[in-house]
């Protein structure tokens, strides 16, 4: 909400109370790289079909494989 919470007269910084989880950096700096922006009224989207490979890859994997998905470990962002 850092970015819009303003606009209704909401607290942009709630978020503060999550500073403290190991995934809190990460959520922060996505927001920053692609929620902010994506409000871009000028932004060119991309056509659906352009993420349908992506988006069954991601459902052809076997649920909560280790190999994927490792609790407690947090993963830097890259772009």
């Amino acid at each position: 909400m850092l970015y819009y919470a303003h606009h209704y007269g909401w607290d942009r910084n709630a978020r503060e109370r999550f500073k403290d989880h190991p995934c809190f950096e990460s959520c922060a700096t996505f927001c920053e790289r692609w929620d902010q922006s994506s409000f871009d009224p000028g932004y060119e989207p991309m056509p659906l079909a352009h993420f349908e490979p992506m988006v069954r890859e991601v459902f052809a994997r076997k649920a909560y494989d280790p190999d994927v998905i490792r609790e407690g470990y947090v993963s830097a962002l890259t772009a």
